[in-house]
Formats: C-alpha cells, sequence, structure tokens
C-alpha cells in the first residue's frame, strides 16, 4: 500500500492517514504508572493540560513549526492548529490547543479506556476515514501495553539494565560493551585511538542489529549469543586497530532531533527514564480532527519494499534463520 503503480516507494510511509500505527503512549504511560506511581494520576496530567491551555510560544517551537508548514497545511485540522496564513506563529505568540486541553482532562479523568474505547476513539476512527486510513475502532480496543524482561548486561564489575526487544537499545549496547571489555585499557577519551575502537565496536553491533534485532512476537532472535563474551571476542578479534573495517551497504544516514527522551531521579532514588516519539517531528502531519494531537509515522519503521531505505537511510534486514558468526564483511 505504500508503492506506485509501477512498485515505487511513495510518501505514504511517511505522510497521511496510512503511516500511523495504534497510539501506545497513553496505555504504556498509564501502565507504569499503576505499577510503579506514586503521585495521583490526575496530578501527573495537570501541567500537559495547563501547557495545552495556553502558553507563549518561543522561538525554538515556532522555529520547528516552520519548518514543517508545507506538511501540516496538507491536512485541515493541522492547518488551524499549528499554522497562521500557512505559516508559522511568530515567537511570543500565545499558542493554545483547546482539543488536545479537553482530551488531556478526558484521560486525566478517565485514564486510557476514553482514548482506546471511548470518545476519543471516535474521533481517531473518524479522521482515519476521512483521510483514507485503516486504523479501526476494534485496533485501539485490542491495544495493550506489553512488560518485557530488561536486557541483564555486566560491563567491567558493573550490572546494568536496558530495553529489550522490540526495542534494539539494550541489546547493541551490550555487544559494543562486550568488544571493548576485551582490552585491558582503553586510549584516552577522545584521542583518534578511542574513537576507532569505539567505532569499530559500534560498526559490528549495528550490523548485527539490522540482521538479527526485531519484534520477540514475530521473530527468533539469538540474544543468548549476540550478548555472549565468546561471541564478542570473535568479533574484537576482526578489529584492525590501524584500518577502519568496510561496511556493507545497510547503514543508516544522519538523523534528526525528533525523539524526546528524558531521566527522572527522586529523593528516594527511583529513577525513570522514558523515551518517547512520533517518529518525524510532526509524526505523519494528521492532527486528530476534534481531539487535537498529531499521530505518528511510526509505519515508516518497516519495510516499504524490500531494499529500499526509510527515512533515515536505513535498509531493513530479514529474518535470520540461523546463528550468527561474524559482524562485518571485508573485500
Amino acid at each position: 500500500m505504500y508503492l506506485d503503480s509501477a512498485r515505487n516507494v511513495t510518501e505514504k510511509s511517511l505522510v497521511g492517514h496510512l503511516a500511523s500505527g495504534v497510539p501506545g503512549s497513553v496505555a504504556g504511560l498509564h501502565e507504569a504508572w499503576k505499577r510503579y506511581g506514586s503521585l495521583p494520576w490526575a496530578t501527573l496530567l495537570a501541567p500537559a493540560i495547563h501547557l495545552a491551555q495556553g502558553h507563549v510560544l518561543d522561538s525554538a517551537r515556532s522555529r520547528d513549526i516552520g519548518y514543517e508548514a508545507a506538511l501540516l497545511a496538507k491536512f485541515p485540522a493541522s492547518r488551524a492548529q499549528f499554522l497562521v496564513h500557512d505559516s508559522a506563529p511568530p515567537p511570543g505568540t500565545m499558542f493554545r490547543q483547546p482539543d488536545l486541553a479537553r482530551t488531556l482532562q478526558l484521560i486525566s479523568d478517565s485514564g486510557p479506556d476514553v482514548f482506546y474505547r471511548g470518545q476519543i476513539a471516535d474521533l481517531i476512527v473518524a479522521e482515519m476515514q476521512r483521510g483514507g486510513g485503516l486504523m479501526t475502532k476494534e485496533d485501539l480496543g485490542r491495544y495493550r501495553a506489553k512488560w518485557r524482561t530488561p536486557v541483564q548486561l555486566t560491563y567491567r564489575g558493573y550490572n546494568i539494565y536496558s530495553m529489550p526487544p522490540p526495542s534494539s537499545g539494550g541489546v547493541t549496547m551490550g555487544e559494543i560493551l562486550n568488544i571493548l571489555e576485551g582490552y585491558d585499557t582503553l586510549p584516552a577519551f577522545g584521542t583518534a585511538a578511542y574513537v576507532h575502537l569505539l567505532t569499530e565496536a559500534m560498526r559490528r553491533a549495528f550490523i548485527d542489529r539490522n540482521h538479527w534485532l526485531g519484534d520477540p512476537d514475530f521473530v527468533e532472535m539469538p540474544l543468548d549469543r549476540l550478548l555472549s563474551k565468546s561471541y564478542a571476542a570473535t568479533l574484537r578479534a576482526q578489529i584492525d586497530p590501524q584500518r577502519a573495517t568496510p561496511t556493507p551497504q545497510a547503514t543508516s544516514g544522519s538523523e534528526g532531533m525528533n525523539t524526546t527522551h528524558y531521566s527522572v531521579v527522586d529523593a528516594r532514588g527511583n529513577a525513570a527514564a522514558v523515551t518517547t516519539t512520533l517518529n518525524g517531528g510532526f509524526g505523519s502531519g494528521v492532527t486528530v480532527t476534534g481531539a487535537g494531537f498529531l499521530l505518528n509515522n511510526e509505519m515508516d519503521d518497516f519495510t516499504s519494499a524490500p531494499g529500499k531505505p526509510n527515512m533515515y537511510g536505513l535498509v531493513q534486514g530479514r529474518p535470520m534463520p540461523s546463528s550468527p558468526t561474524s559482524g562485518c564483511s571485508r573485500p
């Protein structure tokens, strides 16, 4: 559905109603709050509601809206919410989002049920129907946040816990650290020798990430092998301290500043690390009419066509049937 009649990839995985997967943030944040939260749910939503009711637009946000004005202008609700005469509001504008404030207040009052099965779900489905999207009330109602067992790593006497698949970060970081741990001492930070070893470790880990990692609900992954010290030793042995290893043509290009990450530690030592994104800066460009929030374009994380890159220049790997043996190839 992302190809034209000549089988060329279109922008439909990036722009418009077909680009969006079911939004997961509301379910995920509420699930985390139920298990670990100490403040009332409504207290947590209050600052966001206050911002949506009105705040002074700063120059950075005005500039961000300006960069994406052409995208936002394609969709009536986005144009009405973000643009003034099809341009970004200037810095100093009082920026109000009444539809978003109402949506957040509903979530504050009723939790995620109103989003996935109630009034907000109805608005999402109506938006999908308006723009030729596929998301249904059933899709929204069936959405569940999943708890995953963290990846446990060790590095020079430290225990590290990180995100497991379908997130790729924990396994990739573990493979990098395992490779680096095999050196008795690392070169001084910032030196050419240090950058070279770090790059070579990252090169191998990211190639394995592309070949092996995926959603555990759909693919099998040799995680024990990828995270083993012995496998790291075979990769480390390939590294020439004087020369870069050629990289196969399946790598990522530059990345934008679109994903938000924040870490919070409280007075009792509890820590939360949260990463949230629409994928592109303003996601698919589609604002849900009457609800005030943008829809993601996360479907571009999947392969629109075999061998074709996504928005970050990454050519996705295929599920691999056997155990990994090497992270890089030489000419």
